[in-house]
């Protein structure tokens, strides 16, 4: 159970609602940024948790993202789809319909010529969870 939430939270399955100025250091982007900001997260990404987690996620030129939850001492894996955009600075992320339908956004940050994404996770008491583009 812990992992599922872990993964969870790893894999922004969007869990808490409301998150709207929650954060003052806001990016201040205008639409050619946010585009350029999208165009950046085209791609898949991965983050290796621990010896035993992987986590991938892939963002697609449609708006759509996938994440796969690798559980590689156990053997399995979670998958979760749902829709991305890039709203006041913050890369938000929303469920499939038919799921919790929450949203949920994140102060992002990229890194070493756009191969790194750092997304900081207020609910993991401000940690910051860093992705290598793949």
């Amino acid at each position: 159970m812990k992992k599922q939430l872990i993964m969870l939270g790893i894999a922004v399955l969007l869990i808490c609602v409301g998150l709207t100025g929650c954060f003052e250091d806001k990016k201040e982007s205008d639409d050619s940024d946010k585009q350029e900001d999208i165009n950046k997260l085209i791609g898949k990404w991965r983050n290796l948790e621990s010896n035993s987690t992987e986590n991938l996620m892939t963002f697609y030129d449609n708006g759509t993202f996938k994440i796969v939850a690798n559980y590689l001492d156990e053997g399995y894996n979670n998958t979760a789809w749902g829709y991305f955009d890039i709203k006041d600075g913050r890369l938000c992320m929303s469920e499939s319909p038919g799921q919790y339908e929450s949203t949920e956004c994140l102060d992002y940050d990229f890194s070493n010529n756009n191969t790194t994404l750092s997304l900081i996770y207020w609910y993991l008491e401000g940690n910051t969870v860093l992705f290598n583009k793949i």
